[in-house]
């Protein structure tokens, strides 16, 4: 096995690449600098990261396809876009107390990564930070400062059956976790305030899910394509967004709360057995699948 120490500045041929397979970043290394092309599309197999490392930079590891297990320290406090982008192999990833950013696409396509825990001092998860990882089942969101899911963060999980929110979470970002076409229960949490455009359209098992009291809009096609039976929509809800709940045709009985101000176009579109219908008395028709309004 062919061992080589980071110290920050690599040069191995006249690409500039590594042909390691173990890595060890000393502690005296604070960053691992962005686009740095010794290490992406590497051979390295293991790389040892240790306690003294604060940043990950912009695709660090791209690539390293053999790379099977990370452990991120407790000092890092950043892993930018995409450092850890198509580690098709990377089954396992540990991410420590004091981690604060997870930026856009660190992890999409990791393909053989089944469990993430993101650990409670994490403020943000960047755009796309793990889509299309297909083997990705559980994900731990542990409570703490998690404010803001990214847009398509979990976008394409496959794999992934149930999701349970923190109740720091404030917003679920653009098509957060769309196409998760094994997800069958999202339980949300108390404070959140949006649900954004298409977070949760094609999630074709999913059937349990409960907006609570103070979400105040469901973005375009939030839930299109869904296997909702009964959707139960609290007071304090104002906006329903165009398609928001358009095509789930399983959906039979809808709850309207009378603080809702706008129902955007065919909301409520081709659910052909939607049949009971309670809402306020400005509604004042159901026609074909779509809400009206005055």
């Amino acid at each position: 096995m062919k061992k080589f120490i980071y110290t920050g500045q690599i040069s191995d041929g006249s690409d500039d690449r590594i042909y390691v397979t173990h890595l060890i970043v000393p502690p005296s290394v604070r960053e691992i600098s962005c686009y740095n092309r010794s290490l992406s599309y590497s051979s390295v197999v293991h790389i040892e990261l240790n306690e003294g490392l604060e940043r990950i930079g912009c695709q660090a590891f791209l690539s390293c396809i053999s790379l099977t297990r990370i452990v991120i320290p407790s000092t890092v406090r950043y892993i930018d876009n995409e450092a850890f982008s198509h580690c098709s192999k990377l089954e396992h990833v540990e991410l420590n107390e004091g981690l604060r950013w997870i930026g856009g696409r660190a992890f999409a396509s990791c393909c053989s990564l089944e469990h993430i825990r993101i650990p409670s001092t994490t403020i943000a998860i960047g755009w796309e930070a793990f889509a299309c990882c297909h083997s990705l089942a559980h994900i731990e969101l542990c409570e703490g400062l998690l404010e803001y899911m990214g847009e398509g963060s979990f976008r394409e999980c496959a794999s992934l059956r149930r999701i349970r929110m923190p109740s720091t979470v404030r917003e679920i970002g653009r098509k957060a976790f769309s196409s998760c076409r094994r997800l069958v229960n999202v339980e949300l949490n108390e404070g959140l305030t949006l649900i954004d455009v298409g977070a949760f359209r094609e999630c074709r098992s999913l059937q349990n899910i409960n907006i609570p009291s103070t979400v105040r809009r469901i973005g375009e096609a939030a839930f299109t394509d869904c296997k909702m039976v009964h959707m139960h929509l609290n007071e304090g809800l104002e906006c329903i967004e165009r398609k928001a709940f358009c095509e789930c045709k399983f959906l039979e009985f809808l709850k309207i709360p009378a603080t809702v101000e706008a129902i955007g176009e065919s909301a409520f579109a081709n659910c052909p057995n939607l049949v009971a219908v309670e809402h306020c008395d400005e509604i004042e028709e159901f026609v074909a699948g779509e809400l009206i309004r005055d």
